[in-house]
């Protein structure tokens, strides 16, 4: 271009000269877009069978190891430590699925007036 040898490519001062700061240029000449806001205003919810479905399998997993805690079936008590751990874990994954369940829509128009 100028005659002189070529700079490698700095993200970094690439990333310096864009004043808004909402592009990130890589080694590779390809442009990314940050997102300006995170979470997105719409909300990005998980869809409600998965979260149905992390309950089911996280109520299993409470039964079993609870089970075998009280009554030895089916793992015949070998590590008392683990089944706590497990009933612990259980509990734990039934209460982050449902938090994340989308709360339950009923027919179109009938939210209420501070929602629209």
């Amino acid at each position: 271009m100028n005659g002189g040898p070529e700079r490698p490519h700095d993200p970094v001062e690439a990333a310096a000269e864009d004043p808004g700061g909402s592009r990130l240029d890589t080694n590779y000449g390809m442009e990314m877009t940050v997102l300006s806001s995170f979470p997105p205003e719409t909300g990005a919810l998980v869809s409600k069978p998965l979260a149905i479905m992390g309950l089911v399998v996280s109520g299993l997993i409470v039964v079993l190891f609870l089970a075998d805690l009280i009554a030895g079936f089916p793992f015949r008590r070998v590590s008392v430590f683990l089944d706590v751990a497990f009933v612990v874990g259980g509990l734990l994954v039934a209460y982050l699925s449902w938090a994340i369940m989308p709360p339950s829509g009923g027919p179109k128009g009938t939210e209420p007036a501070a929602a629209r």
